[in-house]
This record gives structure tokens, C-alpha cells and sequence, in this order.
């Protein structure tokens, strides 16, 4: 008998007692008693950082040791998955009031440096989800001209986060989507329906981030409160299976978090290209197609500071820049990001356009 384990990394420990219920039962039914097994995962860790079943591990870096490892630098060579690139939406102009007192930032990382505001607060500010998708739906309009089943998924972070993104993209777009939560009566036939579709945008709250198989995905919005590497590479990885559509871009788009910028990073260092997969791009008050009001500049949150209203302020000098890969001139983004260089190390040409497909780039 030879058992397979599939997804083994939801199962935990490293003996019966540090185990939860699926990983006691594989440490009293297989481990030791088998004469060989099959592990698999797409995700060889947990979030929790506790042992997988199964698993060795290294005496020194207390590192998961894989047997074998068919990764994605793999799959993009024998054309089994895509090249991602990841579109990292930062701000170079940020002022936040609380009361009488303002100060300002020069991208994300700055502002969530503080305690003034948490990311949450990032992605469910209308302005930003507004940049976000309004990029996200011009790509993937680029897309559907070749292929016209090419979809996209957007991840949120609770239901009344799905249903403002959607609402969004109905109010300022004139899109609609899909809303898929654990609310619904079956979650499930709303995915099987939209996979059989060619309907453009689904909206998910934690039902497609792992094992759901929608091969027309191509592009993803990351507007999710989850960040873990593991949640991250789950989003990403809906949007890279190869299909026979004659456009094989997959694009996620994703506030510029830290966390969430080491994460893409390191999905760079698994692809087989020397270009950079990681491009920045500013947000700007002033999108083609966009309806402004005379106070589009401002965004109002919800919470408070010190028992004052906080309001964070996007700058009339942003403007929407594609950058020069010859140019001298530093961008602004990449010198705020290189105060992270001894945490993250320095991004590699994050600004590089990629020129790595026949049809027009971002």
C-alpha cells in the first residue's frame, strides 16, 4: 500500500500531540507504518509556522527539506503555467489629518510604518479600490479583444468589503460582477456558472484563493486583509495555468503593502527570466474614463485618532508615469522602498517594463 497526501500542509505536526485531527490521523495511520508514501502540496508551509506531516526538516534553518520540487520556474519552462506580473499600486503624495494634526507620507510602506492607519483601512478606501480596479479592468478589456472568455477575479476581505467593491465597479465602471461568500446558498454552482461563462469580473471572499480551477482567470486584484505568503501565492496562482487562449498575460494588481511586495519578489526569484515580474505604479487623481467631483481628492476613513476624524489626502501632483528604463533619474517610489532594503533587500528593477509577450504591455 502506497497512501498519497494531497494538500498535505493543512495537516499539522510533528507527533500526536503538537498535531491537529488530520495530521493525528496520518501520524497514527501512515507514518512509520507505510513503507512509502506521497506528500504533495503547492504550499510546503503553514502560515502558523508549525510542522507539517510527514515533513523533514533541517537541523539547522529548521527549513521544510522537499524531496522534489517541481516549482513554477519549472512550470513556465515545460508550459504549464504563465508568466505573472505583479502590478504594485503605491502613492508617492499621502497626507493624513486627525484633528489639526497632518502629516505625510511618501508611499505605503510609510504610512503603514506608523500606527495611524492599518492596511485594512488602505484597501477599503474607495479611492484606492477605485485605482485598483479601474487599471485591473483596462488590462483586462486588453485581454478580452484577444481572448473574449478572459476573466478576473477580485479577493476581499469580508461580505460588506465584496459588496463595496462591487457596487464600485457598477458605480464608476458600469461593470458587473459576480459576488461569491460563504453567504450564499451555493457558493459552489455561482463558481461553476461564472467558470462556464464568459462573464468578466467574480468578487471572493476566501471560496477561489485554493483548489478552485478557473483557467480563463488572467487577472486578479489582491484586496484582501490576508497576508500570509501562502494566501498570496493561493490568489496569484488562479490566474497562471496555461490554456489555449492566444493571450497568455496573468496579472495581479495589489495596494504596495511591505509584506506583500517581499511576497511578490520572491515569486520573481521563480521565474526563469532575467526581467523583473514586479513593476510600480503611482496613483493618480486623474484616470481616462474616470468621473471626478470637486472633492475626489480627499479620502474620508472610517475610524478615528485619538478620538478625531482621520482623512487621507491623495496630492494633485501625482500623475500616471510609465517609467524609463534609461533614465538617470531615480523614481520617487524607489527611493522611498530602498528604506526597506535591509528587510526586504533591494527590488530588482522594479520599474522595467516586460517585454516578455507579443501583445501590448502595461
Amino acid at each position: 500500500h502506497k497512501p498519497q497526501n494531497c494538500e498535505i500542509h493543512h495537516c499539522r505536526g510533528s507527533n500526536v500531540e503538537d498535531a491537529n485531527s488530520w495530521g493525528e490521523q496520518i501520524i497514527l495511520n501512515i507514518q512509520d507504518k507505510s513503507k512509502y508514501s506521497i506528500a504533495l502540496t503547492g504550499t510546503p508551509w503553514r502560515s502558523d509556522a508549525a510542522p507539517i506531516v510527514l515533513a523533514q526538516y533541517g537541523s539547522v534553518t529548521n527549513e521544510i527539506e522537499c524531496d522534489y520540487i517541481y516549482g513554477l520556474e519549472n512550470a513556465i519552462t515545460d508550459n504549464v503555467c504563465r508568466v505573472p506580473q505583479i502590478i504594485a499600486i503605491d502613492n508617492d503624495n499621502i497626507t493624513v489629518e486627525a484633528g489639526e494634526d497632518k502629516k505625510h507620507f511618501s508611499s505605503f510602506f510609510d504610512l503603514l510604518s506608523t500606527s495611524i492607519l492599518p492596511h485594512s483601512d488602505i484597501i477599503e478606501n474607495e479611492r484606492v479600490i477605485d485605482h485598483v480596479l479601474l487599471s485591473a479592468n483596462t488590462k483586462l478589456d486588453e485581454l478580452r479583444a484577444e481572448s473574449p472568455d478572459a476573466g478576473g477575479l477580485i479577493v476581499a476581505s469580508s461580505v460588506k468589503h465584496a459588496k463595496q467593491i462591487q457596487q464600485i465597479l457598477a458605480d464608476n465602471l458600469k461593470q458587473q460582477a459576480i459576488v461569491v461568500t460563504y453567504r450564499e446558498d451555493e457558493p459552489m454552482v455561482l463558481i461553476k456558472q461564472y467558470r462556464n461563462s464568459n462573464e468578466k469580473w467574480i468578487i471572493s471572499v476566501g471560496m477561489i484563493s485554493e483548489g478552485t480551477n478557473i483557467p480563463r482567470l488572467q487577472v486578479c486584484c489582491h484586496l484582501t486583509n490576508i497576508k500570509t505568503e501562502m494566501h498570496y501565492r493561493q490568489i496569484l496562482g488562479r490566474v497562471l495555468r496555461i490554456t489555449d487562449s492566444i493571450n497568455q498575460e496573468a496579472v495581479m494588481y495589489m495596494p504596495a503593502e511591505p509584506k506583500l511586495v517581499e511576497f511578490a519578489n520572491r515569486v520573481g526569484k521563480d521565474v526563469p527570466t532575467e526581467v523583473s515580474i514586479v513593476k510600480f505604479e503611482k496613483m493618480h487623481v486623474s484616470l481616462e474614463g474616470e468621473l471626478l467631483d470637486d472633492n475626489c481628492n480627499e479620502m474620508q476613513l472610517e475610524g478615528d485618532l485619538d478620538k478625531h476624524a482621520v482623512s487621507m489626502e491623495i496630492g494633485d501632483s501625482m500623475t500616471f508615469t510609465k517609467s524609463n528604463p534609461e533614465s538617470g533619474d531615480k523614481n520617487p517610489l524607489t527611493q522611498s522602498y530602498e528604506k526597506v532594503m535591509d528587510i526586504f533587500g533591494r527590488f530588482k528593477q522594479e520599474t522595467i517594463e516586460l517585454n516578455l509577450f507579443t501583445t501590448k504591455n502595461i
